[in-house]
């Protein structure tokens, strides 16, 4: 593999970076960019040229060989160890996100009100009592808010699968024939590769 390596600086960012170059058999010069300075230029340029050729195979292959689509639509029991997110944890994850949203809008509606300098004598009353009433709300909000926190801190984020509620529990799609199917996807992209490679050298 033929490389070679310059440090480039990025002036508006200021930090330095290696700029690695390969240059290919025909010419054609392929850059990467790392701020790692630990390893040798080898072995990130072997690293992430591999990287590069794994991400283009699973590419094509979904492109040509459809091996992200369904099998079939069979359904298998999920292991009971595997780990998800406990129901209670995202519901109360949800009211607090919803809460803060109500409190965010009581607090906009408060400054709002108080930045109001055009008042005439005879609404004072009714700004006064709007100004309280919101007060409320907000004081309200933010003792939801806490307590809500509280019991989210108090409630495990993730469980095990065997501890979710009965009507909280799902299957999984089945694995085994995606596998296989897979399995014989990639064979006939290898197959197809090596031809490939083959009617390039005739060529050459």
């Amino acid at each position: 593999m033929k490389l070679a390596e310059r440090d480039y600086y990025f002036k508006k960012e200021k930090f330095w970076v290696r700029q690695i170059r390969k240059l290919t058999d025909r010419g054609h010069q392929t850059a990467l960019i790392t701020t790692d300075y630990y390893n040798e230029t080898t072995v990130i340029a072997g690293t992430m040229f591999s990287r590069w050729s794994q991400e283009n195979f699973f590419k094509y292959m979904m492109e040509h060989y459809g091996i992200n689509k369904l099998i079939d639509y069979d359904t298998e029991e999920m292991d009971d160890t595997i780990k998800v997110v406990n129901p209670q944890y995202r519901k109360l994850d949800s009211q607090i996100r919803s809460t803060n949203a109500k409190l965010s809008r009581n607090r906009a509606q408060y400054a709002a009100l108080l930045l109001d300098d055009e008042i005439e004598e005879k609404n004072i009353q009714e700004f006064v009592q709007k100004k309280a009433e919101l007060k409320e709300i907000i004081e309200l909000l933010e003792k939801e808010v806490e307590v809500l926190k509280s019991q989210r801190k108090e409630t495990n984020k993730h469980i095990f699968f065997s501890d979710l509620p009965e009507e909280e529990k799902f299957k999984t799609l089945k694995k085994k024939g995606k596998q296989f199917i897979d399995t014989i996807k990639m064979i006939a992209y290898r197959a197809e590769t090596a031809m490939a490679n083959i009617l390039q050298e005739w060529g050459d």
